[in-house]
């Protein structure tokens, strides 16, 4: 019982862990415009 719940809940975050790396490609091709450090430290942790 335990596997299967933690599988389904490692099955919930990885679409999550996805978006947040598009989000976080597409905020790092802005802040290389921009040339602003903070918005590249805050989405280290994201994926």
């Amino acid at each position: 019982m335990e596997k299967n719940s933690f599988k389904k809940a490692i099955s919930k975050l990885k679409p999550k862990k996805q978006e947040c790396c598009s989000v976080e490609i597409k905020e790092n091709k802005e802040s290389k415009k921009e040339n602003t450090n903070k918005d590249q430290q805050n989405n280290k942790g994201c994926c």
